[in-house]
């Protein structure tokens, strides 16, 4: 059961936020609960979670992970105009100055975001983009996953393969208090 593996993975997610001693750690373990979401098709939940990193982490990866996760899912959302905005602070960021990991996740999800957007030269410039500075680099992981894109929209020239898993947030069980959690967390941004 995927859905409960999940639910499972973010449940352990937001205790290791809850615990880890530094701020650092838990603004890490916040950007990999913000991908979960994304991943389990939460993107209220994703984008509260990339919200409260990229305002409090000092951490140049974590920041730029979070503001291009927040672009990401704009575009999973169909919102072009909000995508477009989002993907506008990530470019004021020196990003393409980062790990050749982060960098390679970055242009991938750039492509990823076109083509759920249905824009497909941008999409096939920034997926071959992500293809050779990732496999330049050995990040072979991303380089397989822009490979797939690639081939996705050279066959159908369409963007059904890019949208995270079709998991809808009522098919998580036991999170409605780590969305709850988030969700204070994004609003206590607000109070200072």
């Amino acid at each position: 059961q995927p859905h409960k593996k999940v639910s499972e993975a973010i449940r352990h997610g937001w205790e290791a936020v809850q615990q880890y001693p530094t701020e650092r750690d838990r603004l890490q373990a916040l950007t990999d609960l913000a991908w979960s979401f994304v991943e389990a098709g939460d993107l209220s939940s994703a984008e509260d979670a990339c919200t409260v990193v990229a305002h409090r982490s000092e951490d140049f990866a974590y920041r730029t992970y979070a503001l291009a996760s927040m672009a990401y899912i704009e575009a999973a959302r169909g919102d072009e105009t909000a995508f477009k905005i989002r993907i506008g602070t990530v470019d004021e960021t020196p990003w393409r100055s980062g790990s050749p990991y982060m960098v390679s996740e970055v242009l991938l999800m750039r492509g990823q975001s076109y083509q759920m957007l249905g824009n497909h030269d941008p999409a096939m410039e920034w997926l071959e983009r992500a293809k050779a500075f990732s496999h330049e680099h050995g990040v072979h992981q991303v380089t397989f996953k822009a490979e797939a894109a690639l081939e996705s929209l050279q066959t159908s020239g369409s963007s059904e393969t890019a949208t995270p898993d079709a998991q809808t947030p009522t098919t998580l069980e036991g999170v409605a208090g780590v969305r709850d959690g988030l969700s204070s967390l994004r609003r206590e941004l607000t109070l200072v």
